[in-house]
């Protein structure tokens, strides 16, 4: 008869790598967000950040938005006068906006823009091609 396989023990998996594994299987989280992990104790909270939902209902073009969200996708390209810049998707609990980050401001905080990183992002929207974007002014990254 065939042995039976044996494993050893292992830790049992951390909510964070059980969201990873949900959105990488399923397109989407379904237990929890990280966001709701990353604002376990509010602080994300007292940023007063404003739904993406929200701005992209009211689209003001005027205003200055803080967005706290995830960074969800990134593609960073280099410009005609070769200076390096970024599109990327920020998402919070109520939707999902893209950013766009200039050269001088993505000079200040590359390491913001990478997939799964929360950061909270100030910036103003711009509408190009029936499409709106952030143009982001200042980031930080929160974890």
């Amino acid at each position: 008869a065939p042995k039976a396989l044996q494993l050893k023990p292992a830790e049992p998996a951390t909510k964070k790598e059980k969201l990873v594994w949900e959105k990488e299987l399923l397109g989407l989280y379904v237990s929890d967000h990280p966001l709701a992990l990353a604002n376990a104790n509010g602080s994300l909270n007292l940023l007063k950040p404003t739904k993406i939902k929200d701005i992209l209902a009211e689209k003001s073009t005027v205003k200055n938005y803080r967005v706290c969200g995830m960074v969800t996708s990134v593609k960073a390209i280099i410009t005609k006068t070769g200076k390096p810049m970024c599109f990327a998707r920020v998402e919070d609990q109520s939707g999902s906006i893209e950013v766009v980050v200039f050269s001088d401001t993505f000079a200040k905080n590359q390491t913001c823009w990478k997939d799964g990183a929360v950061i909270v992002c100030v910036g103003r929207l711009n509408f190009r091609n029936g499409e709106v974007s952030l143009v982001a002014a200042q980031v930080k990254e929160i974890q």
